[in-house]
């Protein structure tokens, strides 16, 4: 299979991809296949310098993957993900070769939209030919039937025969054509007007000699933005002028009637978890820091925190918690200082919150536990392992 196979959700059975070559992937977020692919990570995924052998590069290292997608992962029982990237330059700049089990694809609205307007086009054309082939066939049938008209046994023969196939430059060329039966095609690539056609050829005794069949232009459909109609509103407000994406001709992140989110205008990272402490606001990276802004405004400041599974972020009273996806949990007193571990069992951690006095936390495929009067464990719940 090439990357541009499309493949149909498959929970129970993905199918297997194997040595699936990339070059020069860069340090941003790589999609596989022509169309999005959705797939499984942990050790259904792998990577290789060279096809099954050679360096196997190590997750959380030298890649990490991107977009886990829940529902997918619930239905899977297995984390789902939909795009990676490649940490280390050397990788960044090489041949990859990738091994893993897809889910489903996923085409976006382009892809689609072209898919149908060939499909449409295709289904006329059919429809047209399969017209001309049956107003042929009464005809020849009335004619081979008729007691009172007899015809030759070279021209039987013309009938009987099976039909062929031409390509020629223009109108000149197809006329010109010696030997011919009846109901053999000719393509033209030039029928006058620059363009290509399709003809089938009548015989000599019939009134019109040729008839057209295909005068295909889907190489001169628009697919311009401004020729498409019915456009939404809310789609025509944003536009780009090559200096960058504007909302109602304004740069987007300045103010608008219709517009609430504003750009913070921070560093690209694989933010992950948010919580709030009095005015500041904390926020965690996969894979990175821990961050915050002070009194609501201004940067996200790193708190030199390890280099962790970042996941899950949460407050109970002054004390900010967050945990580590297959590692601890960790709190900072007073909202000061480091997070220092709870030494909790290490599991994948995903999502922490607060009701009351108490502090919980969520492990994906696994239970819920519970921290009471925020003292002491994190103790499981005994809920349906999710």
């Amino acid at each position: 299979m090439s990357r541009k196979t499309i493949y149909n959700k498959n929970i129970s059975a993905p199918a297997e991809i194997t040595n699936e070559e990339y070059e020069s992937v860069g340090s941003g977020k790589l999609q596989l296949g022509d169309s999005r692919r959705f797939f499984l990570g942990a050790n259904e995924f792998s990577i290789y310098t060279e096809p099954s052998i050679g360096t196997k590069l190590i997750e959380g290292v030298d890649y990490h993957l991107l977009d886990l997608d829940a529902n997918l992962s619930t239905l899977c029982a297995k984390p789902v993900f939909s795009s990676l990237s490649i940490l280390k330059e050397e990788y960044q700049i090489c041949k990859l070769y990738f091994n893993y089990r897809c889910v489903l694809s996923q085409l976006d609205a382009k892809q689609t939209n072209a898919m149908q307007l060939q499909i449409d086009a295709n289904k006329a054309n059919n429809e047209s030919q399969d017209a001309i082939l049956a107003n042929h066939d009464a005809r020849i049938t009335a004619h081979v039937n008729n007691s009172e008209i007899h015809v030759t046994a070279a021209d039987k023969s013309r009938w009987d025969g099976k039909a062929n196939t031409y390509l020629v430059d223009n109108i000149t060329a197809r006329d010109a054509l010696s030997g011919l039966n009846i109901n053999d095609v000719v393509f033209v690539k030039d029928d006058g007007d620059g363009k290509r056609a399709g003809y089938y050829y009548n015989g000599a005794e019939a009134s019109v000699l040729w008839e057209k069949f295909s005068d295909p232009d889907w190489e001169n459909v628009s697919l311009e933005w401004s020729a498409i109609e019915n456009v939404p509103q809310v789609l025509k407000d944003f536009s780009d002028d090559g200096t960058g994406l504007k909302y109602k001709g304004a740069d987007i992140g300045a103010s608008h009637d219709n517009y609430y989110f504003k750009t913070l205008s921070q560093a690209s990272r694989d933010w992950h978890g948010m919580t709030t402490l009095g005015s500041d606001v904390y926020a965690c990276v996969n894979y990175g820091d821990i961050y915050k802004q002070t009194g609501g405004t201004g940067d996200f400041v790193a708190l030199s925190q390890t280099t962790r599974n970042w996941r899950g972020m949460t407050t109970l009273g002054s004390d900010v918690y967050a945990c580590v996806y297959g590692g601890d949990i960790y709190k900072q007193t007073n909202g000061t200082g480091d997070f220092v571990a709870l030494s909790q069992t290490s599991r994948q951690w995903q999502g922490m919150t607060t009701l009351g006095s108490d502090v919980y936390a969520c492990v994906w495929n696994g239970d819920i536990y519970k921290q009471t009067n925020g003292t002491g464990d994190f103790v499981a719940l005994s809920q349906t392992s999710r």
